[in-house]
């Protein structure tokens, strides 16, 4: 029997819009892996795929970041794992293990997870790699803006590619002064020359986020109808649908039916299902008073709108700290949000793109809430907005500019 591996990190709006691929592997006559750390073994076996444990994370993504805690200790032990190759080496032997062991016909890459190419080229040879983008091409366009950016065609597009190379430009310059010549760009170049990988796939940095390579097939885990109609692909680049298992399995308590069975036991209560993504802290970071303050404002509105019922996702950190009192609010740290968004009449989002993909499947309307421009939340909530499925809202908005918000959606 074939092998087909999916290369990802263990975050859920990554990995959920997968696993309709890896159904359509599975029904093909494939055994299906997950590889990644044991952070990922619940996910796999929750649904019925094989795991793979891997004891490395992707080089040249700046992780060393990630598994140190002062800044002075972060600094010195990248450093350090740069010049050793400390990371590189660790996670080419991961992979090697795998190709060796596994020998995967298959293997689909995690946008995280794009430097293992560069460790997959040698093994190239009767095996497909296929690059998995959860978000919208974010490739330059000079009829689209950047993808990190809330704005829509023809609004100072330009202008906005401009500033954006210029800030990231700025930035790898300093990474190098930093690290002394060595940035994860740097590192990136150098080992796809040391791996021998063909000028076919040169390094494409023309784009926002993470550097992928020229005729590495690449697909775009989004519907095609939700993107700006002047969005062009590259020829090795496609759209791929179905994307959702809106089937999947979910942990439904007897405390959230209830509750949604109450708020659906009359006509003139609103469902409202508030998610800000699973890695909030991550994405709201330097803005946890503003999450706070957020939070507390859904907490005073359900107490003053009785007929609203609010469902949110927030995480541990904040949970501790919000005590709501009323009956028309629940705050938990998990949510089946297929099963909630099947019975909701609004979505609260971050405007990750998995959530707003499942939400336009379901056809419920969303109230987004992009956290920061790092990532593809505001280009995400451009779309929807441009197309008609919501409004964008802020973080910082006030009690009584949130109301109006959610209340013009009834």
């Amino acid at each position: 029997m074939p092998n087909t591996v999916f290369l990802f990190p263990n975050l859920t709006g990554h990995l959920n819009p997968t696993l309709q691929i890896a159904k359509e592997q599975s029904e093909s006559g494939n055994k299906v892996y997950y590889a990644s750390t044991m952070d990922m073994m619940p996910f796999a076996k929750k649904h019925g795929y094989e795991f793979y444990a891997l004891n490395s994370l992707p080089f040249a993504m700046g992780m060393e970041d990630a598994l140190h805690d002062t800044k002075k200790e972060k600094w010195l032990e990248s450093l350090l794992d740069r010049y050793s190759d400390k990371s590189y080496r660790q996670r080419k032997a991961d992979i090697s293990r795998l190709v060796k062991e596994l020998d995967p016909e298959v293997i689909f890459l995690d946008e995280f997870n794009y430097s293992d190419f560069i460790l997959l080229y040698p093994f190239m040879e009767g095996r497909r790699i296929v690059l998995l983008q959860t978000k919208f091409p974010m490739y330059f366009n000079e009829k689209v803006p950047p993808l990190n950016s809330y704005a829509f065609p023809g609004d100072n597009v330009k202008w906005l590619w401009q500033r954006y190379f210029i800030k990231r430009n700025l930035k790898v310059l300093w990474s190098n002064i930093k690290y002394l010549g060595k940035s994860d760009l740097s590192i990136l170049k150098q080992k796809f020359k040391e791996n021998g990988v063909s000028q076919k796939y040169e390094i494409n940095t023309q784009k926002v986020f993470r550097p992928t390579f020229n005729n590495l097939e690449e697909w775009f885990l989004v519907k095609k109808e939700l993107d700006f109609q002047e969005q062009k692909l590259l020829p090795w680049q496609k759209y791929v649908e179905p994307l959702f298992d809106l089937k999947r399995k979910e942990e439904i308590t007897e405390s959230c039916k209830k509750f949604v069975e109450h708020a659906k036991s009359n006509t003139q209560n609103k469902l409202i299902y508030c998610s800000l993504g699973t890695v909030l802290k991550t994405h709201a970071k330097g803005k946890e008073k503003q999450v706070l303050k957020f939070f507390q404002n859904l907490i005073a509105l359900a107490e003053e709108n009785l007929n609203w019922y609010f469902y949110a996702v927030v995480e541990k950190e904040f949970l501790n700290e919000l005590k709501p009192q009323s009956p028309n609010i629940k705050l938990l740290e998990y949510a089946p949000q297929i099963y909630l968004l099947n019975n909701a009449d609004l979505f609260i989002t971050h405007a990750g793109m998995g959530s707003v993909n499942e939400a336009f499947c379901i056809n419920v309307p969303m109230l987004v809430v992009p956290l920061n421009n790092k990532w593809d939340q505001n280009g995400t909530a451009a779309r929807v907005v441009y197309k008609g499925l919501g409004q964008k809202a802020d973080l910082k908005d006030s009690k009584e500019v949130l109301r109006k918000n959610i209340s013009s959606f009834f």
